[in-house]
């Protein structure tokens, strides 16, 4: 999990890329839980799958954590060929962050 601050309002969920994904992913199950938690935010996902709310703002691509979990074989330069559902780049608005219980909640629920 990388968790970021952005300006934009809601929250921006990826899984370091802008591929399609599965409602069972990670990343789907993990936007599912913070629209839940900020039922009147914007829970975004770079992402798309069945349900999702597909907006490519901020998707980690070359987030050196994120390549490296998802097995790029140089995490400085290259993005990985495809992604392994186990890295999630979270942005987040300075609403949100002033709420870190919530957004803790939705994680764990998982």
């Amino acid at each position: 999990l990388s968790v970021h601050g952005m300006s934009d309002a809601g929250i921006s969920l990826s899984d370091g890329s802008d591929d399609p994904s599965d409602a069972d992913a990670l990343v789907a199950r993990l936007a599912t839980a913070l629209a839940a938690s900020f039922p009147s935010e914007m829970v975004t996902t770079c992402n798309d799958y069945p349900g999702a709310t597909l907006r490519v703002l901020k998707c980690g691509t070359t987030n050196t954590q994120g390549r490296a979990v998802n097995g790029s074989p140089d995490a400085c330069d290259l993005n990985p060929s495809a992604t392994n559902g186990r890295f999630i780049h979270l942005e987040q608005s300075s609403e949100i962050r002033d709420m870190p219980e919530l957004v803790a909640d939705a994680i764990a629920s998982l």
